[in-house]
């Protein structure tokens, strides 16, 4: 995982509000104590970004996030500038009143900076949402979701402030693969 604190635990650092505010949470969470309260405005495109995160051009990169959201109320995930440009094709999705994990593939085109939005898709409801477990791999698919506080996961650096990686021993959920632990 390329993001530092994708899960929250010990503040928002990295996240913004697009509209509206964020707060950490322990109301509704997915990954260990805390999430990302999202209160949007009724501006139709609020949400949150993580950013920036430094890309490599000629190399693709999966997004993924776990969201809760309210039944019905459509939402995308994207690549995005620094001046909040759309890159790719963003994923769309809608709320089911649960939590869900969703994805976004980008194959990037300079070495730059680049957000991680979360966003309503074309909606003015006003009701919270929260977001957890972000992680950005140098796939063009996601894995199952590590951080360093995840079995088999460790921290580069400095806890819920670095990126992290899973032990290449570890069962990857997206190929069902597993070593045989020895």
């Amino acid at each position: 995982n390329l993001l530092t604190n994708p899960s929250s635990e010990l503040a928002t650092t990295n996240l913004t509000a697009v509209g509206g505010s964020i707060a950490r949470s322990a109301t509704k969470q997915k990954r260990g104590a805390y999430a990302v309260a999202v209160t949007p405005t009724s501006g139709t495109g609020d949400g949150v970004y993580y950013g920036t995160v430094s890309l490599v051009s000629g190399l693709t990169y999966t997004f993924s996030v776990d969201v809760w959201a309210e039944l019905g109320i459509p939402f995308r995930i994207y690549f995005g500038s620094t001046a909040a440009a759309v890159l790719g094709t963003p994923t769309t999705f809608t709320g089911i009143g649960d939590w869900q994990r969703v994805e976004v593939t980008y194959a990037e085109v300079s070495t730059t900076t680049r957000r991680l939005y979360m966003v309503k898709n074309s909606s003015a409801s006003t009701a919270l949402f929260y977001v957890d477990g972000l992680q950005l791999e140098n796939l063009s698919y996601s894995t199952s979701y590590c951080d360093g506080d995840q079995k088999g996961c460790g921290w580069s650096a400095g806890v819920h402030a670095s990126s992290s990686s899973r032990s290449s021993r570890r069962r990857c959920e997206r190929h069902r693969a597993r070593i045989p632990d020895r």
